[in-house]
Parts: C-alpha cells; sequence; structure tokens
C-alpha cells in the first residue's frame, strides 16, 4: 500500500497565566475553543451557514472546521460532512488543577490544505489564549510552536508564523514480515459495530476501522485509492489474526457542545490488547494510525495508538 496522504504536525508549548480546572483530557476543550475562535477570525458572513454561503468553498474555517464536500463526491455521500483535516491532540492524563505557570503541550496534525492554511490555525489559538478555555476561561501563553524534528516556527513575541512541512509516513515493514503486535490505545479508541459501541474489538475491527479512516482522508485530503484497492481481500485475512492479551477499560469524557447545548458523554477504550502474527501491510496500516488516528472523534484527540512490533 503506497501512502500519498500528506501531513504536517506542530507541537504547541504553553503556560497558564492563572489557576483554574480542566478536564484531564484538554483535547474537546481545546477543539471547542479552536472552531468558535477559527470562525471569528476568519468568517464575515456569520449570520449565513456554511453550506448556504458564497464564499464557502474558498473560505478557511468551512474547509478547515466545517467538513463540507462536493455534493457529487462518491464517498460518505449520505452524510452531511466529512472527517475534518485536523486532529487537536493532548495527554490523557493532563493536569486538572491548574496553578500560575505551570506548563503543557499540545499538538495539532494537518492534511490537505489545511497545511497551507496553518497560519489561520496558529492565529486561532494566539486569540484563544488571551480569551482562556475550559469553565474557568483560564487565560495562557503560547511559548512556542515547533516541528516534529523540533525545527521552531513560532516563538512567543513573533510577528511571523511558518506552515510547517508537508511529509508522509513511510512503510516500515515489507509484505511478508510477520511480527505479534502490541496495541497502545493513548486516547479513548471510540469503535462501533452492529449499530453500537465496541469496547472489546477484535483484530479485523481494528484493521476495518484503520483502513476505512485512511481511505476517507486521502480520498478528501490526498489521493483517492479507493477504486483500484480490494478492501474486502485487504481486511479478509485479518480475521484469522488472534488477540494474546488484553488490558483495556472504557474511559468516559464528557464535553459540552455549545451547538447542541448540553453534555455529551463520549466514552473509548484505553490500554493495551496484544496480538499474535501480524503481517507486514498491517503494519504498516497501524504505524500509519499513529498519525491519522483511529475510529470516531479523532479531531477531538480521541484514537491516538502506539504500534509496538
Amino acid at each position: 500500500m503506497v501512502n500519498t496522504l500528506a501531513f504536517g504536525k506542530v507541537k504547541f508549548r504553553a503556560r497558564f497565566k492563572e489557576g483554574g480546572r480542566l478536564p484531564c483530557f484538554y483535547g474537546p476543550t481545546l477543539r471547542g475553543a479552536f472552531g468558535f475562535t477559527l470562525k471569528r477570525v476568519v468568517c464575515n458572513m456569520r449570520n449565513v451557514s456554511c453550506k448556504d454561503c458564497l464564499v464557502s468553498s474558498n473560505c478557511a474555517y468551512s474547509y478547515i472546521f466545517e467538513g463540507l464536500a462536493a455534493s457529487d463526491r462518491e464517498f460518505m455521500s449520505k452524510y452531511p460532512s466529512v472527517p475534518q483535516p485536523f486532529i487537536i491532540s493532548a495527554p490523557l492524563d493532563s493536569k486538572q488543577t491548574i496553578a500560575e505557570g505551570d506548563e503543557f503541550e499540545f499538538s495539532v496534525t494537518l492534511f490537505g490544505r489545511a497545511i497551507e492554511l496553518f497560519p489561520y490555525i496558529a492565529y486561532s489559538f494566539l486569540e484563544i489564549e488571551k480569551n482562556g478555555i475550559g469553565k474557568d476561561r483560564i487565560k495562557f501563553d503560547i511559548l512556542s510552536i515547533d516541528e516534529l524534528d523540533n525545527k521552531q516556527i513560532f516563538s512567543q513575541g513573533s510577528n511571523s508564523i511558518t506552515k510547517p512541512t508537508s511529509q508522509f509516513v513511510q512503510n516500515e515493514y515489507s509484505s511478508d514480515t510477520v511480527r505479534d503486535v502490541k496495541l497502545q490505545f493513548k486516547t479513548p479508541l471510540r469503535l462501533r459495530k452492529d449499530r453500537k459501541s465496541n469496547y472489546h474489538p477484535n483484530f479485523r475491527d481494528i484493521i476495518a476501522a484503520a483502513i476505512r479512516r485512511f481511505s476517507i482522508l486521502s480520498y478528501f485530503y490526498g489521493e483517492d485509492f479507493s477504486k483500484d484497492f480490494d478492501f474486502k481481500a485487504f481486511i479478509e485475512p485479518s480475521n484469522d489474526i488472534n488477540e494474546i492479551r488484553s488490558d483495556i477499560k472504557i474511559h468516559r469524557v464528557t464535553r459540552y457542545s455549545g451547538r447542541q447545548k448540553r453534555v455529551i458523554e463520549m466514552p473509548g477504550i484505553v490500554g493495551e490488547q496484544e496480538f499474535k502474527g501480524v503481517s507486514g501491510d498491517y503494519l504498516n496500516l497501524l504505524k500509519l494510525c499513529e498519525v491519522i488516528h483511529l475510529g470516531k472523534s479523532a479531531s477531538f484527540g480521541f484514537g491516538g495508538i502506539k504500534v509496538i512490533a
């Protein structure tokens, strides 16, 4: 499988300017503030919905946050929106009782044209720092923004922002490789099966979710490979891969939805699963999911995994 999905990833390092309380998982909090602020920063048509806006096709907000796609699309044509081209990731065990001077980090991964639009994203977070996050509106300073190789693209006080470098996840394993693999679910993995939450996925469930996520992101933000790819033939051998060990539990995250005006529960699984005799093609796909995440609600930072083979 050739990966043609480009991504850019940056790490924000910040310091709180005051105290307060935050949930242990900052991802949903940061994403909510980001969507609200990005629209305020770039939108001049606030009384019109994005789908009815004349300039939505060239708008940074609608492309990055609304998940709008062409009406004649062949993928996800029955859905009103598609997965967004970003992931905001933060550790699951972040500090909840905040004191002035505490530092924290989070990362932003971008796909497709969102990489080029990064200055809008960075500027939105520079506005968020002034207004604060969480119920207590805790203000903070962004100290630096760095790429994966620690190349700094923004520092506090700078008046310029450089976009991150586009890169690709390279295949590490040949097709004839076979190894046992440990999957660590670093942030809650949210999968569904038979219209219900799947809290103990088998290997097939994981591979099916992984190839679905990769194919959707490639279709909308990379190069579509779905027409020439036999999904059934790729997934079928995963039925024969058995679990060796499982140490997973349900972790429940709640967030307040400004659009729906209610608290939403977002449960997923965290922990580890080990599987025996995993082929190189599956290993390469799983390594790719370290970047693109896995399952539902990935833009909030859910579905962060680590592959050990």
